[in-house]
Protein backbone atom coordinates (compact mmCIF):
# COMPACT_ATOMS: atom_id res chain seq x y z
CA UNK A 1 0.00 0.00 0.00
CA UNK A 2 2.86 2.17 -0.56
CA UNK A 3 2.24 5.68 -2.42
CA UNK A 4 4.03 8.89 -2.28
CA UNK A 5 1.78 12.00 -1.45
CA UNK A 6 3.65 14.46 -2.85
CA UNK A 7 3.40 12.48 -6.29
CA UNK A 8 0.90 10.76 -6.32
CA UNK A 9 1.26 9.86 -10.18
CA UNK A 10 4.69 8.43 -10.12
CA UNK A 11 6.13 6.82 -6.68
CA UNK A 12 9.53 6.77 -8.69
CA UNK A 13 9.78 10.07 -9.27
CA UNK A 14 11.85 11.09 -6.25
CA UNK A 15 15.79 11.05 -4.43
CA UNK A 16 14.87 7.67 -3.63
CA UNK A 17 15.61 6.35 -6.98
CA UNK A 18 19.33 7.08 -6.72
CA UNK A 19 19.80 7.14 -3.10
CA UNK A 20 18.50 4.03 -1.86
CA UNK A 21 18.74 5.52 1.53
CA UNK A 22 16.32 4.40 4.23
CA UNK A 23 15.15 7.61 5.36
CA UNK A 24 14.27 8.63 1.68
CA UNK A 25 11.40 5.84 2.26
CA UNK A 26 10.04 8.51 5.35
CA UNK A 27 7.53 10.75 2.97
CA UNK A 28 5.55 7.95 1.41
CA UNK A 29 2.43 6.85 3.39
CA UNK A 30 2.80 2.88 3.67
CA UNK A 31 3.03 -0.07 6.24
CA UNK A 32 6.41 -1.40 6.46
CA UNK A 33 7.74 -5.31 7.99
CA UNK A 34 11.42 -5.20 8.79
CA UNK A 35 12.38 -8.89 8.70
CA UNK A 36 15.31 -9.06 10.56
CA UNK A 37 16.53 -5.83 10.39
CA UNK A 38 19.54 -4.14 12.18
CA UNK A 39 21.80 -7.08 11.75
CA UNK A 40 19.11 -9.59 11.90
CA UNK A 41 18.85 -8.43 15.58
CA UNK A 42 15.44 -6.73 14.94
CA UNK A 43 11.83 -7.82 13.60
CA UNK A 44 9.16 -4.74 13.56
CA UNK A 45 6.02 -3.15 12.08
CA UNK A 46 5.55 0.35 11.20
CA UNK A 47 3.21 2.99 9.41
CA UNK A 48 4.87 5.71 7.37
CA UNK A 49 2.17 8.49 7.95
CA UNK A 50 4.47 10.49 4.54
CA UNK A 51 4.98 13.15 6.96
CA UNK A 52 8.11 11.07 8.42
CA UNK A 53 6.41 10.01 11.03
CA UNK A 54 6.27 6.06 11.88
CA UNK A 55 6.42 5.37 15.02
CA UNK A 56 7.16 2.04 16.55
CA UNK A 57 4.60 0.78 19.13
CA UNK A 58 6.53 -1.41 21.80
CA UNK A 59 4.48 -4.73 20.36
CA UNK A 60 5.75 -4.26 17.26
CA UNK A 61 9.38 -4.07 18.29
CA UNK A 62 10.59 -7.93 18.03
CA UNK A 63 14.11 -9.34 18.79
CA UNK A 64 13.57 -13.08 19.94
CA UNK A 65 15.18 -15.33 18.19
CA UNK A 66 11.99 -16.90 16.55
CA UNK A 67 11.19 -13.25 15.15
CA UNK A 68 14.43 -13.72 13.08
CA UNK A 69 15.52 -14.64 9.98
CA UNK A 70 16.91 -17.94 10.62
CA UNK A 71 19.88 -19.18 7.56
CA UNK A 72 19.31 -21.41 4.86
CA UNK A 73 15.36 -21.60 6.40
CA UNK A 74 12.51 -21.88 4.10
CA UNK A 75 9.68 -19.84 5.22
CA UNK A 76 6.23 -18.88 4.40
CA UNK A 77 5.45 -15.06 4.47
CA UNK A 78 1.65 -13.98 4.39
CA UNK A 79 0.37 -10.49 4.06
CA UNK A 80 -3.04 -9.17 4.24
CA UNK A 81 -4.51 -5.88 3.97
CA UNK A 82 -8.53 -5.57 4.14
CA UNK A 83 -10.66 -3.22 5.69
CA UNK A 84 -8.92 -1.57 8.31
CA UNK A 85 -6.54 -4.90 9.53
CA UNK A 86 -3.17 -5.47 8.41
CA UNK A 87 -1.54 -8.58 9.18
CA UNK A 88 1.45 -10.06 8.72
CA UNK A 89 2.22 -14.15 9.03
CA UNK A 90 5.14 -15.65 9.23
CA UNK A 91 4.98 -19.84 8.84
CA UNK A 92 0.93 -19.92 9.34
CA UNK A 93 1.61 -17.54 13.03
CA UNK A 94 0.08 -14.03 12.59
CA UNK A 95 3.09 -12.03 13.98
CA UNK A 96 1.55 -8.47 13.30
CA UNK A 97 -2.14 -7.55 13.75
CA UNK A 98 -2.63 -3.90 13.07
CA UNK A 99 -5.96 -1.89 12.72
CA UNK A 100 -5.59 1.11 11.20
CA UNK A 101 -8.29 3.98 11.88
CA UNK A 102 -7.06 5.50 8.45
CA UNK A 103 -5.92 2.51 6.53
CA UNK A 104 -4.44 3.00 2.83
CA UNK A 105 -6.12 1.02 0.35
CA UNK A 106 -4.26 1.24 -2.56
CA UNK A 107 -0.67 2.20 -3.85
CA UNK A 108 2.52 0.15 -4.56
CA UNK A 109 4.13 -3.42 -3.40
CA UNK A 110 7.66 -3.58 -2.88
CA UNK A 111 10.77 -6.15 -1.35
CA UNK A 112 13.92 -3.90 0.23
CA UNK A 113 16.79 -6.00 0.83
CA UNK A 114 20.13 -4.68 2.27
CA UNK A 115 22.96 -7.51 2.96
CA UNK A 116 21.33 -10.57 2.40
CA UNK A 117 21.13 -13.44 0.33
CA UNK A 118 17.56 -14.87 0.24
CA UNK A 119 15.46 -16.36 -2.66
CA UNK A 120 12.09 -15.07 -3.26
CA UNK A 121 9.60 -18.07 -5.06
CA UNK A 122 5.71 -18.70 -5.30
CA UNK A 123 5.43 -14.95 -5.18
CA UNK A 124 1.19 -14.33 -6.04
CA UNK A 125 -1.02 -11.82 -5.43
CA UNK A 126 -4.41 -12.51 -4.69
CA UNK A 127 -7.54 -9.76 -4.24
CA UNK A 128 -9.48 -10.65 -0.88
CA UNK A 129 -13.32 -9.52 -1.26
CA UNK A 130 -14.15 -7.75 2.24
CA UNK A 131 -17.10 -9.58 3.14
CA UNK A 132 -18.20 -6.83 5.65
CA UNK A 133 -14.79 -7.80 8.22
CA UNK A 134 -13.17 -4.85 9.79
Amino acid sequence: MASDPRNTADLFDSPRKASGKFHDYDTLQLYYVGLGGHDNTKTRFRRYDGKGNKPLLPEHDLEYLSDLIVPNKTCKIELVAMGNQVQFFRDGKLVYNFNDEFPYTQGWFGIRTIENHMTIDGFKVYRIENKGID
